[in-house]
């Protein structure tokens, strides 16, 4: 069974042929942007059509959510190698954070093209990846972002301080000063921070904007292949 959406042929141009329906199928994958706090940039979360439901889906989340009942948020999904976005209500939640979770998505709007510009962190946990800060090698990065990255260091900094940061993705090199966003103590006695490159138009913000969305376009299409 498909869900579909009819939207309006002229607003989508080329994407759509005669009959201007936008379709997700059971078993395609579904992107949920959630934020872990508000000082957080949104994380896409990927899901699995499993049935529809009445005016929504239902959907699997083999990584688990944290519970957010009645919340509206942003679902992408991808046709045709482009991405669009629904406004979605989450209810009807089971299992939890750390646990497979089923919720229902309740479409609350049309389709609409994904904005390029929109800000969301990328998990690359699996990718391995690491950065130098300040005098300090090999620090394994987190999640990266547009606007900067979360990552893993031994030497503690203060929230405001700015300190170097250095790394290279597949042939991009990111060098510079990143601003201290936040910062948490680990259980093994290390620090998760958070890091913004402040500079909106420089060099730097460039760099990180080029390797956040080349990763996320190879997540987001290896998890809808």
């Amino acid at each position: 069974m498909e869900r579909s959406f009819v939207v309006p042929i002229e607003e989508y141009g080329s994407f759509h042929h005669t009959t201007g329906l936008l379709m997700l199928t059971i078993g395609s994958t579904i992107y949920l942007s959630l934020a872990e706090g508000t000082d957080s940039a949104p994380t896409l979360r990927a899901g699995t059509i499993v049935t529809e439901d009445g005016g929504g889906w239902v959907v699997d989340f083999a990584g688990g959510l944290p519970p957010t009942e009645g919340l509206e948020a942003a679902a992408f999904g991808e046709v045709r190698g482009k991405f669009y976005a629904h406004q979605v209500r989450l209810s009807g939640f089971s299992g939890g954070e750390g646990a497979p979770t089923r919720l229902r998505m309740e479409m609350l709007s049309e389709p609409k093209p994904a904005d390029k510009r929109q800000i969301f962190r990328v998990s690359v946990r699996h990718m391995r990846l690491t950065a130098r800060v300040g005098r300090e090698k090999n620090c394994p990065v987190l999640d990266m972002s547009a606007e900067g990255i979360a990552l893993i260091a031994k030497e503690k900094y203060r929230v405001g301080e700015h300190i170097d940061l250095t790394m290279n993705v597949e042939k991009v090199e990111l060098a510079g000063r990143a601003r201290v966003q936040s910062v948490r103590q680990t259980t093994d006695g290390q620090f998760r921070y958070g890091l913004l490159i402040s500079q909106r138009k420089g060099e730097m913000r460039k760099a990180l904007q080029t390797i956040s969305s080349r990763i996320q376009r190879q997540q987001l299409q290896a998890a809808a292949a």
